[in-house]
């Protein structure tokens, strides 16, 4: 893409170039493609795409499954605990994918971290008064939790609030 032409003698070399504008230009055209191949010929172009880049969703999910899972540490001694601790972490996994598809279906473009990090300050207050009555408040979302109860159309906090969870 570049011509380059070194001229001269040591100590007063020049080196002057001219930027092939045709090279340049086939280049250009390229960019942002990449060759796909398959072998499954009964496959067109946007479904092999499709295919393709929908692997790396599945190459994700099995790299948190396999790499350090931010638990604090359990220390089992039963077969039967240890295969109770691997269904709770395969069930959490789980629940991390359905979120991430279903930010996908709503057209959010949240990752789990994002959807877990956003609604950690969401809270609840028991109330449990003298008399024995009980009040359960829920703050008040913030715009990233409203967005996404919308999106979803789930009801606000303060609809679970007011469902009957204490005993009493």
């Amino acid at each position: 893409m570049v011509q380059i032409e070194l001229q001269g003698e040591d100590e007063a070399l020049r080196l002057p170039f001219q930027i092939k504008r045709a090279h340049l230009a086939e280049a250009q055209a390229l960019d942002g493609r990449y060759a796909l191949a398959t072998n499954a010929f009964h496959l067109d172009g946007t479904t092999a795409l499709t295919l393709f880049t929908g692997q790396d969703r599945v190459e994700k999910r099995f790299r948190t499954a396999k790499g350090p899972l931010r638990v604090h540490p359990l220390f089992v001694r039963s077969d039967q605990r240890i295969e109770g601790l691997v269904f709770i972490t395969l069930l959490a996994l789980l629940v991390r994918a359905i979120l991430e598809r279903a930010c996908r279906q709503h057209g959010l473009p949240f990752t789990a971290d994002r959807l877990w990090q956003g609604f950690s300050s969401l809270q609840a207050v028991d109330l449990i008064w003298a008399d024995g009555r009980r009040q359960r408040r829920a703050a008040e979302p913030t715009p990233f939790q409203a967005q996404v109860l919308a999106a979803f159309q789930w009801p606000a906090p303060e609809h679970y609030a007011r469902l009957r969870l204490l005993p009493g």
